[in-house]
């Protein structure tokens, strides 16, 4: 018999079970995301991710380009140019597989890692204002030259938002793999309630076989043997889902990871956009 928590995650959990299906906007689903950015069960859509927009500055130097420089013994550097986000991306990649390779060397198949971006068709609403069509926005493999128009802010394609989807294997198994990095609000699980919503979803959570629990920077953890969900503070999110290809069923909840596992690769601190 599930737990009133798990059943609560299971659930949230079917809109992002598989790679191929859209992410709706309906009401049922911004229900459900406004819940996953609560401490209990933290984000987990893209589609209704907070926001946070990273500018990309160059370097400048310190004087002006028509002024001849003052002799001077030393000067410090100028800083360097920001990675572009289609280097970020693969930055981020890198670390990903990083700590997987540190954490679980048993996993292989994390070259099959593949970026994904958010992709709608944008139409007028009967108000007028642009929304995807049918309140739906599907995924493809990413393509930085297509992002602009692919699903542009506040709907889809968030700047530091990364989605990666792999098939990694384990033991003769093979197991369908979501990994996700994103802006998203964080609550110290060590704070008090912020509402009564948070309250109630912190009750459940505490109910169930595996609550979430502080990590050791403040960071708000659950994990289960198929699920990492977890922010960090300066709200970062980091979400891991695991499915056994294997298996049948509405969940097919198994994983390439053990729950010690998941929880070491999302505190890795090179995880952050």
């Amino acid at each position: 018999m599930n737990s009133p928590f798990e059943t609560l995650v299971r659930t949230a959990l079917t809109d992002v079970a598989d790679e191929a299906s859209p992410v709706d906007l309906t009401s049922r689903a911004l229900g459900l995301a406004r819940r996953r950015r609560r401490t209990a069960a933290i984000t987990l859509g893209a589609a209704a991710v907070a926001a946070v927009l990273v500018g990309a500055p160059l370097a400048i130097t310190a004087a002006d380009r028509d002024t001849p420089p003052a002799a001077v013994t030393s000067s410090a550097p100028a800083p360097a140019p920001s990675a572009s986000p289609a280097d970020r991306g693969e930055q981020l990649l890198a670390a990903v597989r990083g700590a997987i390779t540190r954490e679980a060397p048993q996993v292989t198949g994390l070259e099959t890692l593949v970026r994904y971006m958010d992709v709608c068709e944008l139409v007028t609403s009967a108000s007028g204002e642009l929304m995807p069509k049918d309140g739906l926005i599907n995924r493809a493999p990413y393509e930085a030259s297509a992002v602009p128009q692919a699903c542009p802010p506040p709907w889809g394609n968030d700047p530091d938002n990364y989605r990666w989807q792999g098939r990694f294997a384990k033991n003769g198994k093979v197991y369908a793999v979501t990994i996700h990095i994103y802006p998203t609000v964080h609550h110290d699980p060590a704070d008090p309630p912020v509402n009564e919503t948070d309250a109630r979803e912190r009750e459940l959570a505490a109910q169930g076989e595996d609550p979430p629990y502080r990590g050791p920077h403040g960071e708000h953890v659950l994990v289960h043997d198929y699920l990492l969900n977890m922010t960090k503070p300066g709200g970062i999110g980091v979400f891991i889902e695991c499915h056994d290809t294997d298996e049948t069923g509405a969940f097919m909840t198994r994983s390439p990871f053990t729950r010690t596992e998941l929880a070491a690769i999302g505190l890795d601190p090179a995880l952050r956009p």
